[in-house]
């Protein structure tokens, strides 16, 4: 799939040193293989894109996304810890995860889920603080 960010933007958030970071942590806890592939600059448009692709999956047509639940125990298993429902937090790497939906998923032909869309952060002390006590407070998924 190639993707294109929005003329002088870098995805949710951040500038294009954030974003960078974003994508690689999408490669390092989803094994996912996004690439920059380079700018694009249309003429008409005030600042260029940055361009990326990353694996297309084939989704079962009978059933392409997980349901909430699925994605809880996929996340928990991952070793992430539920803050609230598509937010999830990474303790030991103060990270955190949200629209964790079911828009942001597939699942792939084979059976597994795919994480596709997902917004990963390195939130500052007050979220963090504020993350880790609703994770805290919550019964986590069990595994």
């Amino acid at each position: 799939m190639i993707k294109f960010t929005q003329p002088g933007e870098f995805g949710a958030w951040g500038g294009l040193e954030e974003y960078l970071q974003r994508l690689a942590w999408a490669n390092e806890f989803f094994g996912d293989d996004i690439q920059v592939e380079g700018w694009m600059h249309y003429a008409n448009e005030p600042a260029p894109r940055v361009v990326t692709t990353q694996p297309w999956y084939r989704v079962n047509p009978d059933r392409p996304e997980p349901t909430l639940n699925e994605i809880d125990l996929y996340m928990a298993r991952m070793g992430w810890l539920k803050a609230y429902d598509g937010a999830w937090i990474h303790r030991e790497r103060e990270i955190v995860i949200s629209d964790a939906l079911p828009k942001n998923f597939v699942i792939d032909v084979a059976g597994y889920i795919q994480p596709i869309d997902l917004i990963i952060i390195a939130p500052d002390d007050e979220q963090w603080n504020r993350l880790q006590n609703m994770a805290r407070n919550l019964a986590q998924p069990a595994v």
